[in-house]
């Protein structure tokens, strides 16, 4: 998928006022990517370097009005031990695989 594709639909998403987008890249097919996005004022933070509580403590305390973007590989938390489960329901879903780019 082309980087700047990926970077155009994430730009689109902030521009209608989104603060948090959540991409879940369970086979980390995009993570090499994620350096060349550079989208402007936007905080990534990827959940495999980063606890998930200091990231809600960030996200919700520390920086609430920041755009983040939220990136995450492999397997999602269980519900009931999601530290994230609040944040997860609100905020913006974004996928890059083929058909979802298509479809946007």
């Amino acid at each position: 998928m082309d980087t700047d594709q990926i970077k155009s639909n994430l730009e689109r998403l902030y521009a209608k006022g989104q603060r948090i987008v959540l991409w879940h890249d369970a086979d980390s097919e995009f993570e090499e990517l994620l350096p060349d996005l550079d989208l402007d004022g936007v905080a990534v933070i990827r959940l495999s370097e980063t606890p998930t509580l200091a990231v809600k403590a960030r996200v919700e305390l520390e920086e609430p009005k920041t755009p983040f973007l939220i990136y995450e590989t492999g397997n999602m938390a269980v519900p009931e031990k999601d530290w994230l489960l609040d944040i997860r329901l609100y905020a913006e879903k974004f996928a890059a695989d083929r058909s979802t780019m298509i479809l946007k």
